[in-house]
């Protein structure tokens, strides 16, 4: 049932009048005509006024609001004239104006729909800021016209002549693009800056001004309009949108007056203020989906104010003479107009028709004000006083903090002044040096420098416009004189001479004490601070001269090395073997007479000069101070909770006038050093003519290194490196090997150290480089897995920072066209600790070529992981110390995860060196280890076993497999996995490789010498434990009668015989993977004949000290282990 409301209405004053259509100007306010209705149904009756001829009509209305209530504002227009008019009705939205401060109100549309009496469609105009139908009235007709409102009363409602209104909307759009053409430029030139310098003032001036183009276009409803054309769906409500934009102007302000008047060094706590202020702003941005009412409210007030609160700092800081809060004195100014004229038109109701543009052209003259001044700070720096200023004091503040004294000497009229600072520098009372008297100022300089300061200045004058520097000493106030240096430049005049000497002087101490620093290491070893080698051979030559001068002096070189010392420094640790060298060399240095000395020489050895009189037997006094060189050596040296017992091998020589130079006695003696340590450990030699002949026909010589190298009789091994995620080949560690000429094959530890001393490490390092590298590139280019090969080169100390490592590097890049990272250096720590600064910035250009660079025995040097987050390493290789101990102990493993986790956390890639055991595999999985390498995943084997396996067809035809898998079966003894089962070994007279048992990474490799019994059936092989590595040979061998070994679980015995035929069985099977016969590989090692033991005392052995037991405690609850990966 409808409604039928009468149409008197609240809103109109006279509603009863009709508006003729055919007015003369161009709109009229229809608020007087208009008549109310307001119902809570959606379908209204209104009946109508009379017409002309008395007949009374009725209107329907249908809402299209979403209700409770409904309202219309009802008005008549009447057209007596004989043409039809066009008219327009429309009504400025709501907006800024007048939508309030406290509590701030936005509808968007204010007429939501428009209909008539008649069939008069009334069309909506498409104009961004207002609701606007456009609708013809017929010649002598009435029309009633029904308004649909979205709000409670309405204001501002016009009715045009449609040609006045299209002028009207066009000057209107005119002005609007002018604005926004005005703040989007201010904008690009604010962004422009923004690229072009690097000052936070104008990326922070970017939050207020890209807000404030996105206010104006928002109040021009362009905004809106764009968004919807644009992301119709994602576009958020209109007053979401004005609440971000608000809430970011405000932030922007805020952050504009801590930055552009630089108040956080004059008025800090403002400062702090306004920087959390802004910081709100932003939040409220996010917030204003929730709440946008609230946000609008809570950020005009804050708008209002931080313009406040900056116009008032401004003031302040002007007022104080601040150049930037002056000159940025315009922008607050227009900003704080610009935020009182938005208050008024805020509250204002109604609005006023010039409120809007009002509104947005005040906002566009601040942007462009702030693009002015913005461009004003980047361009005009120089212009700047305030930064000059500052400029000059921290220019003296860094004089002063740094010692530094200003210096000015003008030749021309002889006139002279130093800073005053000189008196506190060097220790004077105040005003006790006239500084600026010449004379007073050369009493200051060491007499023996004056010469070196007159020339200094002379050469300046004649050169001119040029730097000098000349190092002097000057005194102290104490009397004591000092280094310092004095810089300074000369002005030149128009004929090219020195006119005026200016320039700073300052205190050389420090480089000073660090030359003589790097002349003593020069000279000096770093550990134990005795002589090294070069100066021990100064000092011989010395020794002999007086010895050919003096016939009552008797001169012996007595050369110290300690047993085994190596195991100390594997088990303990680099800094423990370290302090061992220093407390060994103190007890020495306390044996020697004055005129002897003491010099450390390379690894673990000390050469002495001993020089005594000659009225005592030469002999009888080497024996008697090698004695107590030896006893001194011998004494435990407690490292807690242990005591550390070593030994020593001695090799003394003596001199007489048959011997040419030092260097051959120096030989002398080394000779017998080495005849001692041929004779086991702890033993003395001393030298007999004719031993050095004699050894030099066994022993290697630097000529042999040199021979070896021309003949390229140096070999390449290639020890695998397993990948423990997918258990496949990774690459390769090259080791180098030298056969001499009588076919003999050397290990590293007997030519390296010679190599070190003679300086051919260089040239057998460029070797092994240049031929891994070339095996790499040809395995690369014939065989391309899914991740390529690495091979893995040692370096040595002399090669890392030596002038030829680089370029190699570069050589055999470009050579061999590798991929990136696969040739990786090794490089320990200790080696990089020798020159860190030197070896990081070789470090880091080998890195930048593409080297691969690992950290070799990780964790044994002495700042593992102070220069770890410095140098450029992609892995670590963790010493096999660290593998053990994880097995032993709870402390142990905990280090060693916490190594891994360290690595994986840096993006290094780990390696665990000494892999021998099921059980360290095992555990090296668990603790998610990259990297394995040991006897257990492989022994070395030479390039053309590996080419040889690589090139080989696939044992099992049934399946398919990649060149890098079947070399790693062949590597490790395996056949394709088969199904688990028990597999029964027969007694063969020839086994072949393929006869082996199935092999994973988890389980042993059978050692090379695992007996064969026949009829016996076993899941695993049949030892379960490693073989003994290459380097764990027995100090001393009896010729006692070999015993059995037996295994009481397997019910079999088997002797040494047994053992030596299997394992020739074994090696002949290994040696028939190719086509062809391959020969021996320079690191097939010799089987060691299984015999009773009987060895001495270890000549370095590690025993526990006692304790006397405490009394008996009761033994607490056990804790829960913890998991291994926490």
């Amino acid at each position: 049932m409808a409604l039928i409301v009468s149409t008197a209405g609240v809103l109109a004053q006279d509603a009863g009048k009709v508006v003729r259509a055919d007015f003369s100007a161009s709109h009229i306010d229809v608020v007087p005509f208009l008549g109310a209705v307001q119902s809570d149904n959606k379908q209204v009756v209104v009946k109508l006024p009379a017409n002309v001829a008395g007949q009374t009509e009725s209107m329907n209305l249908q809402a299209t609001g979403a209700g409770p209530q409904y309202r219309w504002a009802i008005f008549t227009t009447a057209n007596p004239s004989a043409i039809e008019r066009e008219l327009v009705i429309d009504a400025a939205r709501q907006s800024f104006p007048g939508s309030g401060i406290v509590s701030p109100s936005y509808s968007s549309s204010r007429i939501s729909a428009a209909s008539s009496s008649r069939s008069v469609t009334l069309r909506r105009l498409n104009i961004p800021d207002r609701d606007a139908f456009a609708f013809t009235v017929p010649p002598n007709t009435s029309l009633t016209v029904a308004l649909e409102l979205s709000e409670v009363g309405v204001s501002g409602v016009r009715l045009w002549q449609r040609s006045a209104f299209d002028h009207n909307a066009y000057r209107q759009a005119l002005y609007r693009g002018i604005v926004l053409g005005m703040a989007m430029l201010a904008v690009v030139v604010i962004t422009c800056l923004v690229l072009l310098s690097p000052q936070i003032v104008f990326p922070l001036s970017m939050i207020f001004a890209v807000p404030a183009v996105g206010f104006i276009t928002l109040e021009t409803g362009q905004l809106e309009a764009a968004l919807n054309s644009v992301l119709p769906v994602l576009v958020p409500r209109h007053e979401v949108l004005s609440a971000i934009i608000e809430a970011l102007m405000t932030a922007g302000v805020m952050f504009m007056g801590v930055t552009i008047m630089r108040t956080r060094r004059q008025l800090p706590t403002l400062s702090g203020l306004l920087i959390f202020a802004g910081g709100a702003g932003v939040a409220l941005a996010a917030y204003a989906f929730f709440e946008p009412v609230l946000v609008k409210q809570i950020v005009r007030i804050g708008f209002a104010l931080g313009v406040v609160t900056v116009l008032v700092a401004s003031a302040i800081l002007a007022h104080r003479g601040g150049v930037r809060a002056k000159s940025s004195s315009m922008i607050w100014i227009l900003l704080g107009l610009w935020t009182a004229a938005a208050s008024f038109i805020a509250i204002a109701r109604p609005p006023s028709e010039l409120a809007s543009p009002v509104l947005v052209g005040g906002l566009a003259l601040v942007l462009v004000a702030l693009a002015f001044v913005l461009a004003y700070f980047a361009f005009s720096s120089a212009l700047n006083p305030e930064q000059d200023t500052l400029e000059a004091e921290r220019n003296a503040l860094a004089l002063a903090s740094a010692s530094q004294v200003v210096w000015d000497y003008e030749p021309g009229d002889n006139s002279f002044f130093v800073g005053t600072e000189l008196e506190k520098v060097l220790g004077y009372e105040e005003d006790s040096l006239d500084n600026t008297d010449q004379k007073s100022w050369l009493t200051l300089i060491h007499p023996n420098d004056h010469n070196a300061y007159f020339a200094a200045l002379e050469v300046a004058k004649l050169r001119g416009n040029q730097h000098f520097e000349q190092q002097l000493r000057v005194r102290h106030a104490d009397g004591r004189y000092r280094w310092y240096t004095l810089k300074g430049s000369s002005l030149p005049n128009g004929s090219e001479t020195g006119l005026r000497l200016t320039g700073v002087l300052s205190d050389a101490s420090q480089q000073r004490n660090s030359q003589n620093r790097l002349l003593s290491d020069a000279i000096f070893d770093v550990v134990t601070g005795l002589p090294n080698y070069a100066l021990y051979l100064d000092r011989l030559s010395q020794a002999t001269k007086r010895a050919v001068a003096n016939d009552d002096m008797q001169l012996n070189i007595v050369i110290v090395d300690i047993d085994r010392f190596n195991v100390v420094n594997d088990r303990l640790g680099q800094e423990i073997g370290d302090s061992l060298l220093k407390t060994i060399s103190r007890r020495i240095e306390k044996l020697l007479p004055e005129t002897s000395s003491l010099a450390r020489m390379p690894g673990d050895q000390f050469a002495i000069i001993h020089e005594t009189s000659s009225d005592q037997d030469a002999m009888e006094t080497a024996i008697i101070f090698v004695d107590q060189v030896r006893h001194a050596v011998s004494q435990p040296v407690r490292v807690p909770p242990n005591e550390i017992y070593l030994t020593c091998c001695v090799g003394v020589a003596h001199w007489n006038p048959e011997m040419e130079g030092a260097d051959v006695l120096h030989r002398c003696a080394d000779t017998a050093l080495f005849d001692a340590k041929m004779r086991g450990k702890d033993k003395v030699a001393f030298y007999k003519p004719g031993m050095l002949q004699e050894t030099t026909s066994t022993a290697l010589s630097i000529e042999d290194l040199q021979e070896a190298l021309q003949e390229r009789r140096f070999e390449l091994l290639y020890q695998p490196i397993m990948r423990l995620s997918d258990r496949q080949l990774a690459g390769f560690e090259a080791l180098v090997r030298l056969r001499t000429a009588n076919g003999e094959v050397l290990e590293p530890s007997g030519f390296l150290p010679l190599a070190e001393r003679s300086g051919l490490i260089g040239d057998i390092g460029a070797f092994v480089l240049s031929e891994a590298a070339r095996q790499l590139g040809v395995w690369q280019r014939m065989f391309t897995p899914a991740q390529p090969v690495f091979v893995s080169v040692n370096v040595s100390s002399s090669q890392l920072t030596g002038p030829r490592l680089l370029h190699l590097a570069r050589t055999v890049l470009s050579r061999e066209e590798l991929a990136p990272g696969t040739l990786k250096l090794e490089v320990t720590e200790t080696m990089v600790m020798e020159n860190p600064e030197l070896s990081l910035q070789m470090l880091d250009r080998l890195k930048a070529l593409g080297i691969g660079l690992s950290c070799d025995d990780f964790g044994t040097g002495y700042s593992s992981l102070s220069y770890l987050r410095r140098l450029p390493f992609d892995t670590i290789k963790v010493d096999r110390s660290f593998l053990q101990a994880g097995l032993e102990t709870d402390r142990g493993s905990v280090i060693l995860d916490a190594i891994i986790l360290l690595a994986h956390d840096l993006g290094l890639q780990v390696v665990a060196e000494g892999v021998e055991t099921r059980d360290q595999l095992n555990h090296l999985v668990t603790l998610e280890c990259d990297l394995a390498q040991g006897f257990l995943i492989g022994e070395p084997i030479d390039a053309q076993q590996v080419l040889a396996a690589l090139g080989a067809p696939s044992r099992d035809t049934s399946s398919s497999q990649s060149g890098i898998a079947s070399l790693w079966n062949r590597l490790t003894r395996r056949q394709p996995m088969v199904p688990p089962a028990s597999i029964t070994v027969e007694p063969e007279p020839e086994p072949e490789a393929e006869n082996l048992a199935p092999w994973s990474p988890y389980d042993f490799h059978p050692a090379p010498w695992a007996p064969r019994v026949a009829n016996m059936t076993f899941e695993q092989p049949a030892i379960e434990g490693p073989q003994e590595p290459e380097h764990a040979a027995a100090d001393e061998v009896t010729d006692e009668e070999p015993t059995p070994i037996d295994d009481p679980e397997r019910g079999w015995q088997t002797t040494e015989a047994d053992l030596e035929t299997v394992s020739r069985q074994v090696k002949d099977a290994l040696a028939g993977i190719s086509e062809t016969p391959a020969p021996t590989p320079a690191a097939s090692r010799p089987i060691p004949p299984l015999a009773p033991l009987t060895a001495k005392r270890p000549a370095a052995e590690i025993r526990p000290v006692p304790k006397v037991a405490p009394a008996p405690v009761a033994p607490p609850a056990a804790a829960p282990k913890p998991s291994p990966r926490a």
